[in-house]
C-alpha cells in the first residue's frame, strides 16, 4: 500500500486500525487475523441464509474459545521470560461471557 492517498483514506474510516510488525511470529497472527476477518464478516452477512444461526454460532463460540488459549499462552510465556507488560482482552472477555451464557440458556 505505497499510495498515500489509499493509506490516507483507510485512516478515515473508525474500524482502521495499523498494525507494525516487528516480529516474523507478528506477522503471522496479523495474516491469521485478516482471514478471520473475512470469515466472521461474510458469516454474519449470510447468518440465517447460506450459513445456518446454530452454525455461525458454533463458529463462534470454539474460535472464542480458541482465542482465549492464545491469550492464555501469551501470558504463560510472558511471565516465564518476566515480561511484564502484556494485558488480557475485555472484549475477549465479554464476547466469552454472552457466547458461553447464550450456551446455558
Amino acid at each position: 500500500m505505497r499510495n498515500r492517498n489509499k493509506k490516507m483514506e483507510l485512516a478515515a474510516k473508525s474500524n482502521t486500525r495499523y498494525t507494525y510488525c516487528n516480529t516474523p511470529e507478528t506477522t503471522v497472527l496479523l495474516d491469521i487475523v485478516q482471514n478471520v476477518d473475512k470469515l466472521y464478516n461474510y458469516i454474519r452477512k449470510n447468518a440465517g441464509g447460506s450459513v445456518s444461526a446454530e452454525k455461525a454460532n458454533k463458529h463462534r463460540k470454539s474460535f472464542l474459545l480458541l482465542a482465549m488459549q492464545i491469550e492464555k499462552k501469551i501470558a504463560e510465556i510472558a511471565q516465564d521470560v518476566n515480561y511484564h507488560n502484556c494485558k488480557n482482552s475485555g472484549t475477549l472477555k465479554i464476547m466469552l461471557d454472552t457466547a458461553l451464557g447464550e450456551q446455558e440458556g
